[in-house]
């Protein structure tokens, strides 16, 4: 699994251990939209991300 598969996971245990976006954002030091991004397109993500152009975060 890359690093990307690693973050959608991380990003989808923490809006359930939390409860909402909002939260889980907050507790890996990120943007709610990104988090949000994460969830509803991981595949965007990753493909936005492996463009060496891009800055992810």
């Amino acid at each position: 699994m890359d690093v990307f598969g690693i973050e959608l996971i991380e990003a989808l245990r923490e809006v359930a251990q939390h409860g909402d976006p909002t939260r889980a954002a907050s507790a890996m030091q990120l943007s709610k939209s990104t988090v949000s991004k994460y969830i509803t397109d991981p595949d965007a993500h990753a493909h936005r991300c492996k463009d060496r152009s891009v800055r992810c975060g």
